[in-house]
């Protein structure tokens, strides 16, 4: 399970090796954001993946040593979240290849070295079980750039963490390290970045010499207990986020950041 000696620019790399499906983000000139082509191969992989009889377990990784996925590629946003209807389009993508990853039968492990922030934090929760590097940090900075995070993502991000960290990590936007992140439950292990492969190898090791049956059984009862929300509440909610997306605010957040400086939100 190591990373390939090639990589290929803005592409999820999938390989297979045995029982093992391994995806590996690459967009290294953007610490591995995720382009609009990135979650449509994330998709694509794990349904292949699934498919698959021979795969039992799927872990996902950064490319390089300074991210697993550093969020959306904000340079995309003009041009694919320019208009109401290229914002649907690019939403509905990326919530089809986090649901699709979420609710995949077989397990799934992230392996995470360096920054998880945004929609990175959105792939890693999705997974079933996250290994880090001490030289991880973690965050959601959707409120540093006017736009509307997942209710799916927020869910799963409250089951792990809880609702008075989840509020935290949200409204401020900040990140936190390794050692914050595992006191909150947010990853399971975190351990030296030199042991981070073997270590993650023990895990998969343990999974995948148990009964694929028992283990498929236990991660759809796991799964069956993630809160539920109304459709009345659940289109509320998505109005709201579809707020944020039409706002001045998310023009003024994304401008901001491509000119390095600090947004002034006005809260329309």
């Amino acid at each position: 399970m190591t990373a390939p000696e090639t990589t290929s620019d803005q592409a999820v790399i999938a390989t297979t090796q045995g029982y093992l499906g391994k995806l590996v983000f690459s967009n290294p000139a953007r610490h591995n954001a995720m382009t609009m082509n990135m979650w449509q191969q994330l998709h694509n992989h794990i349904c292949d993946f699934e498919a698959n009889p021979d795969i039992r377990i799927i872990c996902l990784t950064g490319y390089g040593e300074k991210a697993f996925v550093s969020g959306a590629d904000i340079t995309e946003f003009k041009s694919l979240r320019q208009s109401k209807d290229k914002t649907e389009v690019y939403n509905q993508a990326v919530a089809k290849a986090e649901e699709t990853l979420a609710k995949c039968s077989k397990p799934t492990l992230a392996i995470i070295d360096g920054y998880c922030i945004g929609g990175g934090m959105g792939i890693a929760i999705s997974c079933d079980i996250r290994v880090s590097s001490n030289r991880s940090k973690f965050g959601i900075p959707a409120a540093k750039l006017g736009l509307g995070y997942p209710l799916s993502n927020i869910q799963r991000l409250v089951a792990l963490v809880g609702p008075a960290k989840a509020s935290e990590l949200l409204f401020t936007g900040k990140l936190i390290d390794q050692d914050e992140a595992i006191r909150t439950g947010l990853i399971n292990h975190v351990v030296d970045a030199g042991q981070l492969i073997s270590f993650s190898q023990n895990i998969i090791q343990d999974i995948v010499k148990n009964a694929p049956l028992t283990i498929r059984a236990a991660k759809m009862s796991i799964q069956s207990t993630l809160p539920s929300t109304s459709g009345e509440e659940i289109k509320m909610i998505s109005d709201a986020i579809a707020d944020c997306f039409h706002s001045q605010d998310y023009a003024e957040g994304c401008l901001a950041f491509m000119e390095k400086r600090n947004p002034e939100f006005k809260g329309n």
